[in-house]
């Protein structure tokens, strides 16, 4: 008999053993410490149980161990620090071999884990060190054979106590050193080493053995010796039916059964112990089975190319519906998922590989029992055919093919059906089993023994289509499982209407209608179906115009002007602006509606200024819309871009009649606003309604100001209510942009920096509304970024209408107020953003040391309005002339024009003139007219001055001493005191000087000395002496001189004696006369400039008329006294007749020498003398020059009267005449006195006075006046009357005494 138990050290029978049993009489396997495994030779191990105790470790699968083909089973442990072990379970009686599996996998060293193995009192191995037994990692069993009998164990026929309890074997592991362990248990029911074929050999391959050494002689077919042990070759398995070594599945390199691989060749996949040519779909990386679907795809009330795996048609870029569908593409039909015409199909984007167990579900309405439903592309290995018949091709383990064609199912035509299949293979049997279901019930199975179903590696799935005919009808649902399910309930039952079949739900009515609750419904000619009356809109919402499906909530696009809300997935109405849309509002417009443009996403009515409109966009032009450059002088200043008209002040005068509210203009500065009154305004204004500023949402905006105040408003730009839209402002120095968004409405922001005053600074900022649609602002101050501010989805809302735009203030209700003072250069708009660079410098990159400079790096000059630039430096200023509050030059006229006869100017240019001053003509240039010149210092044309000539529309001043001249070099007049020679001009002989002639000093004096010798003084020594007489002319009356001679007494005196032709009266004149002035030249160049001297000779009488005189003297003093006497007598004597007769009677004797009687000049001196007495004053003397005409005739003169006047020569009658003509009334109103003496004395004077006083007055004086009025005349007629006004009126004096007297 064979040994019942046996303590083997040897691997080698190790695998006697081991591969010796039959799979079919293993009673109990136990992998320690491990997870269930299922050995190579067929039988499985279960996971860790019937344990006692100890701790496991979790299985190694990195450890390489020696002399096993299990090497699973000894990768793990189990282990304790204490005595353990374990129950196992037998109930049987009968023999038994108990084969317990060691391997040392975490010592190497000796004694270091040493324990002793019982079965009750039974020691199976004692003190036992594995790695001083078989090393590490090295498979090591222990086999013991024994009998269990009526609950006793018997082990080489004696009982072993402690063996069985309870029906368990009880096996323990005793503690020596370290930890007992276990790898693997396996309990075997037989005592032969091959339970049914008991021959002495222990190897069932072994045809011949020596049994006495239990070694093989020969193995039998495909079976080789390893180590002494017969085993089948690589590539077979030991079919136990047939004891022979069978030869594997093709794809298999090493296997236990027909099919059962342990592993594949090449690249086939070992997929639940069967080598597939390919990982079955869905099973992932590691390739480990699923059991839900792998493929579960409705096709109900969706429009796409690509269903999940599946595209419609060729390409999944074309579908119904909206989506260019081919006429191979499927038509999807509410409530019936795809529509199959018998030429549409769909197929899976990659290969499906399917395993070797399946599953297959459908459901359709079949219109046609003829065509496929599915099939896969290579060699259709597998088609459902519309009759639910399945065509599926299977191989053996040769690879030889076999086609299985399940009973055909006859589905019904008229309503929905559930086609499904399980695709089965067993590998206790090697067969696989097609079972057949419609509508959830079992139909006809079939069985193929041998074969397998293994896919080919690159197959598609098709739904419709076939080689031979195609689908009609509808296909709602497929469903694909890599596994045998067990039935198809929850697919047929429950999967969409939740109350039984899933065809309760489902339309039954052809693709030409619809259902209208439970009523079919013909559709209205639409081709390919419709879900509504009058419509063939297949989607849910009939306002949408392209969907996803049926179903509410998958409208992709609405109709034109409406859009898609994503929170109702409803179509509502566009903005009025939109055509199509995302949202209510414009901003959100995809297309814009007829009449309005888009610009940044929104649509407007009208493109902003520097945009135009190109089909429904606006598209840029010229982004730079503004640009006001002050260097103009007219009334209505136009921006350079757009042609706005800016208004200075609120009239369009201007330059140089400013009116209150206008500002001024400074030369390269641009304009003044005063601060208090200044100010201009741009579009809307009486006169001008547009073009008007107006800017996008994106835009840029620049600004140079030299400010002389931190308050003012620069610029605002605001609606009919005064509310801003826009304004730039300065506060406490500070610049403030104030916007008017169109959401949040009015903001302000404030630059970080102060501007400084009486300098230029830039000011600018830009809003940029980003493809975000959201606002960025920048500010810039003098070139350099200042502050940066996100404003979020909001944006600048400008207007064109409704509108004051004011430049220097802003307005209220009660007027303009918060003006600006100083200049403002230029303003620059862009719709755009705009980089800073190209507007403004800061201070480092500027030609001069100003604060910041325009883009061509020039500083602008920096003068007070009251300075004038003169360069070159920037800020070299000088002052206007007093009374010019602005001017260009030091001018006193304070014109700006470049051409000063201009009187206005729309500009500064030379060529810019409106208006010549007066007195010119043609305002191109403005000439003066003929005969007219410029005068620069009066500032008019006018006639050139005397000394002045015309050249080049100008006057130019005569050489020097030229008092008039045609030319710089020809003189024809000569000023005073110069002479003319040749066309010039030189001082006369007198005078020196260059540009005048001054008077040299040099004179000469008369003095009659009381000899009457004449004395000529000269104030300089004479250059030439004055001694001959063709140089000096004497003359006196009556040319008395016989002689006269002259003699120089001193360097500057000469002296004239004079020989007279009888006697000398007092104050006789003497005349020295020069003949040639000229010629008496003093030393110093000087010439006396009198053509003659006078003098006054003292009396020199001749014999003769000394005695004359002496008569005369005598009788005038006799007469004087005799004439005294008788007033003296007649005041005693009331009546004065005595005197009066006495007055006559001299007055009489005094006219002798008047007739033309021959008396000697002693007797006419004589009668003269008696009436040369005046006893009344001249009163007219008071108030008559007697100087001031001419003498009367030689014999008036002869007689003593020294004037031609009446009232010289008569003036003392005259004065008496009135004096007693006075005197009447007085006496008169004394006369009434009522005094008696006075009244009588005064009547009785009265009496007297008129005939004895006043009538023999006037018979004394009328003479007298008389003889006068007629000198008056008779002197007159020797003078031209109108030579003096008062011989004129002396004249007709005479005449009116004269006709009186008559």
């Amino acid at each position: 008999m064979k040994v019942r138990q046996a303590y083997f050290a040897l691997i080698s029978l190790n695998l006697l053993f081991i591969y010796s049993l039959d799979p079919s009489t293993i009673v109990l396997a136990i992998n320690a410490g491990g997870s269930a495994y299922t050995s190579s030779f067929g039988f499985s191990y279960s996971s860790d149980l019937y344990y006692t105790s100890g701790s496991k470790d979790s299985t190694l699968p990195g450890l390489n161990i020696a002399h096993t083909v299990n090497q699973y089973i000894y990768q793990s442990e189990r282990w304790d620090l204490v005595t353990w072990g374990y129950d196992l379970p037998i109930s049987t009686d009968g023999t038994y071999v108990l084969i317990l599996q060691f391997a040392e996998i975490y010592y190497n060293i000796i004694n270091y884990r040493v324990f002793t193995v019982k079965i009750g009192d039974y020691v199976v191995t004692n003190n036992l060190d594995l790695y001083a037994t078989v090393g590490e990692f090295t498979a090591y069993d222990i086999f013991t054979t024994f009998t269990l009998s009526s609950n006793t164990v018997l082990i080489s026929g004696n009982t072993v106590s402690g063996a069985y309890s309870g029906g368990k074997l009880l096996v323990r592991f005793y503690l020596v050193a370290e930890n007992p362990k276990l790898s693997g248990i396996v309990l075997v029911s037989g005592d032969c080493s091959v339970a049914d074929y008991c021959n002495m050999c222990y190897q069932a391959r072994c045809l011949a053995c020596n049994v006495a050494t239990l070694t093989c002689a020969t193995c039998i077919t495909n079976a080789s010796t390893i180590n002494g042990v017969c085993q089948c070759n690589l590539g077979t398995y030991w079919a136990t039916g047939t004891r022979e070594c069978a030869f594997c599945d093709k794809l298999c390199s090493s296997c236990s059964d027909m099919f059962y691989c342990t592993a594949c060749l090449g690249t086939n996949m070992l997929v639940s112990n069967v080598c597939l040519r390919a990982c079955p779909y869905g099973f992932g990386a590691s390739c480990a089975s699923v059991s839900s679907a792998v493929i579960d795809q409705n096709f109900a009330n969706y429009f796409y190319g690509a269903y999940g795996l599946f595209q419609t048609g060729t390409s999944s870029s074309s579908y119904y519906f909206f989506n260019n569908p081919e006429a191979v593409d499927p038509i999807p039909a509410k409530n019936r998922g795809l529509y199959f015409s018998g030429s549409s199909y769909l197929q899976t984007t990659s290969t499906i590989y399917i395993s070797l167990n399946f599953s297959i579900g459908l459901w359709v309405w079949i219109l046609s029992g003829s065509g496929d439903i599915l099939t896969n592309s290579s060699g259709y290995k597998i088609t459902i055919s519309a009759n639910g018949a399945m065509t599926i091709v299977l191989e053996d383990k040769t690879e030889s093919m076999t086609t299985i064609t399940t009973a055909t199912l006859n589905p019904s035509n008229s309503a929905w059906v559930y086609i499904s299949f399980i695709i089965s293979f067993s590998a206790s049997t090697s067969s696989s089993t097609i079972s057949p279901y419609l509508n959830n019930s079992p139909q006809t199975s079939t069985t193929a023994n041998g074969y397998i179903y293994r896919d080919a590696v690159n197959n598609y799935i098709f739904l419709g289509k076939s080689s031979s005919s195609n689908f009609l009808g509808y296909i709602y649902q497929f469903t694909l499982w890599n596994v045998a399910v067990s039935n198809f309930n929850a697919q047929y039952l429950n999967q969409i209407c939740g109350r039984g079949a899933i065809a309760s739900c489902l339309w039954t009515c052809p693709l030409s209608q619809w259902m209208n609750g439970i009523t079919p419904t013909n559709c209205n000619s639409c081709a390919n179906g419709c879900v509504r009356n009058a419509s063939c809109n297949v989607c849910n919402d009939p306002l949408c115009s392209v969907c996803a499906g049926f179903l509410a909530g998958l409208c992709t696009q609405c109709n034109i002007g409406y859009y898609l809300d994503l929170t109702s997935n409803t179509c509502l109405s566009c903005d009025y602006s939109c055509k199509t849309c995302t949202s209510s509002t414009s901003g959100d417009c995809i297309i814009c509606a007829s009449g309005f443009y888009m610009y940044l996403g929104w649509c407007i009515s009208k493109c902003p200024d520097g945009l135009i409109e190109s089909g429904s966009l606006c598209v840029e032009k010229d982004p730079f819309i503004f640009y006001l450059s002050f260097n103009t002088l007219e009334g209505v200043v136009f921006d350079k871009q757009s042609k706005i008209p800016a208004l200075t002040g609120n009239s369009t005068t201007f330059y140089p009649n400013y009116d209150d509210f206008d500002p001024i203009a400074a030369l390269y500065r641009g304009f003044y606003f005063n601060g208090v009154n200044s100010l201009m305004h741009l579009p809307i204004y009486p006169g001008y309604s547009s073009p008007v500023l107006s800017f996008g949402y994106s835009f840029t905006f620049s600004i140079w100001v030299n400010t002389e105040s931190g308050f003012g408003t620069i610029l605002s730009k605001q609606d009919l209510l005064y509310n801003p839209i826009f304004s730039l402002q300065l506060s406490a120095g500070v610049a403030v942009v104030s916007l008017n968004f169109k959401s949040s409405g009015l903001a302000s922001f404030y630059y970080l920096q102060n501007l400084e005053f009486y300098v230029w600074n830039h000011i600018a900022f830009t809003a940029e509304y980003t493809s975000l649609k959201e606002t960025k602002m920048t500010f810039y101050l003098n070139g350099i970024q200042a502050n940066e501010l996100d404003f979020g989805s909001d944006y600048f809302k400008d207007t064109k209408t409704d509108i004051t735009f004011t430049l220097g203030a802003e307005k209220d209700l009660s007027g303009y107020k918060n003006y600006f003072k100083g200049f403002i250069y230029d303003i620059k708009g862009y719709n755009s953003v705009k980089s800073i660079s190209a507007l403004a410098l800061p201070a480092v990159q500027c030609n001069e040391n100003c604060k910041a400079c325009p883009a061509n790096g020039v500083c602008i000059p920096n003068c007070l309005i009251s300075q004038y630039w003169i360069g070159p430096e920037y800020n070299k200023c000088s002052k206007c002339s007093s009374g010019c509050f602005s001017c260009r030059d030091s001018s006193k006229f304070c014109n700006l024009c470049d051409n000063q006869k201009c009187a206005s100017c729309y500009d500064f240019t030379g060529d810019s003139c409106l208006e010549c001053v007066s007195g010119t003509s043609n305002a191109t240039n403005c000439q003066c007219d003929y005969g007219l010149a410029w005068n620069s210092s009066s500032g008019i044309c006018e006639a050139c001055h005397q000394w002045q000539y015309k050249a080049n529309d100008s006057c130019y001043d005569c050489s020097p001493l030229c008092a008039q001249c045609d030319s710089k070099n020809k003189c024809t007049w000569c000023i005073n005191n110069a002479v003319l020679n040749s066309g010039s001009c030189a001082c006369s002989p007198g005078y020196i000087g260059i540009t005048e002639c001054t008077f040299i000093p040099f004179n000469v004096s008369l003095v009659v000395n009381k000899n009457n010798t004449l004395v000529l003084a000269f104030s300089d020594i004479l250059k030439k002496d004055l001694l001959n007489h063709d140089q000096i002319m004497i003359q006196i009356h009556n040319n008395k001189i016989q002689s006269w001679s002259i003699s120089q007494v001193s360097s500057k005196e000469y002296l004239i004696s004079c020989n007279f032709d009888g006697g000398i009266s007092k104050g006789t004149t003497i005349i020295v006369c020069f003949i040639n002035s000229t010629s008496i030249v003093s030393i110093s160049g000087g010439v006396i400039h009198e053509d003659y001297l006078s003098g006054s000779l003292y009396e020199s009488l001749t014999s003769e008329e000394q005695e004359v005189a002496q008569i005369q003297n005598q009788v005038s003093s006799g007469v004087k006294v005799l004439v005294g006497t008788s007033v003296a007598l007649a005041m005693l004597n009331p009546n004065p007749s005595a005197l009066w007769t006495i007055l006559n009677t001299i007055q009489f004797i005094s006219y002798i020498p008047y007739a033309n009687y021959p008396l000697t000049d002693k007797i006419s001196a004589f009668f003269k003398s008696i009436g040369d007495f005046n006893l009344v004053p001249n009163i007219f003397l008071l108030f008559i020059d007697k100087n001031q005409s001419n003498p009367p005739y030689y014999q008036a003169r002869k007689y003593g009267y020294d004037s031609l006047l009446l009232l010289v020569n008569v003036g003392n009658d005259i004065t008496a005449l009135c004096c007693v003509i006075t005197a009447i009334p007085i006496v008169y109103f004394f006369s009434k006195c009522s005094q008696g003496f006075i009244g009588k004395k005064f009547k009785k004077l009265l009496r007297e006075y008129k005939f004895s006083t006043f009538l023999r007055f006037w018979i004394v004086w009328y003479l007298e006046i008389g003889f006068a009025s007629i000198i008056g005349v008779l002197s007159t007629e020797n003078y031209e009357i109108l030579e003096n006004p008062l011989n004129i009126s002396n004249y007709f004096i005479c005449w009116f005494f004269i006709v009186i007297i008559i």
